[in-house]
């Protein structure tokens, strides 16, 4: 799908379990779909919530995001002198793209 001025790309994020989330799909601008969703004061606890992202096909529309995404985990991780795993679900013809960038 093409974004538009009112729908953005795919992804679903779900907060199901007190810092535990899991996020379906991560297409582009995801993260700032997030921050602008929570504001700046609880962004931070949302992303360090995220556990597992589920890539659902190979479609940029639903991965794009993933690498800001984890980017921005990383950093807050440090930050707070944390190491959560986080769990990622792809498809394996997403695989050789997703380790040439991390």
């Amino acid at each position: 799908m093409m974004p538009s001025k009112h729908r953005n790309v795919s992804s679903i994020f779900i907060d199901y379990i007190k810092n535990h989330s899991i996020m379906f799909d991560c297409g582009e601008g995801s993260y700032y779909q997030l921050f602008n969703h929570y504001g700046p004061e609880k962004i931070d606890e949302i992303v360090l919530s995220l556990r597992i992202i589920f890539i659902s096909h190979i479609h940029s529309d639903h991965n794009l995001g993933i690498l800001d995404l984890i980017s921005e985990r990383n950093r807050l991780l440090k930050k707070h002198n944390r190491n959560d795993k986080l769990f990622l679900i792809i498809p394996f013809n997403v695989l050789p793209w997703f380790h040439s960038y991390v």
